[in-house]
């Protein structure tokens, strides 16, 4: 099964739109991230940032790469061939330095009624990515999209 994503939100928003820098730095960041959840490990902003060589407004830059792998994994998730369980987000095994929360994190657990805690997070947003267990099938099916 081979599932081809709109391309128009997701990390290959580019091939619309070839000055949009997000969806490139989208498709080099997500094997890093589905690596790191399935090694069940979480990785900083920076080493992210540095990872994909994106620039040091780490702040600003970050944000829109990962709501590009948020929109694709959750386009993945509802289309109709995906034949596994609803993909968690892996953005959300991206933490600041002292392991907690981003702002952005802190403030989607409060508008979902979650405490901001450590074990919170860790509960209820890191756990589900690093437990999942097709994230080998999620890679390999946008890694044979014809938009790869």
């Amino acid at each position: 099964m081979i599932i081809t994503p709109t391309g128009r939100h997701g990390i290959f928003a580019d091939r619309d739109n070839p000055e949009l820098k997000s969806p490139r730095r989208a498709r080099a960041a997500l094997p890093i991230l589905i690596l790191h959840a399935q090694q069940k490990e979480t990785i900083t902003f920076k080493e992210l940032a540095d990872a994909i060589a994106a620039p040091d407004r780490i702040d600003r830059t970050m944000i829109h790469i990962l709501k590009c792998i948020n929109k694709e994994m959750e386009m993945l998730s509802e289309h109709p061939s995906w034949e596994h369980e609803d993909i968690p987000t892996p953005t959300t095994i991206v933490v600041v330095e002292d392991g907690g929360p981003s702002g952005f994190m802190s403030d989607h657990m409060r508008r979902n009624e979650i405490e901001p805690t450590q074990e919170n997070y860790e509960r209820y947003f890191i756990r589900p990515a690093h437990e999942y267990e097709y994230w080998k099938e999620v890679i390999n099916e946008i890694i044979q999209s014809p938009n790869w």
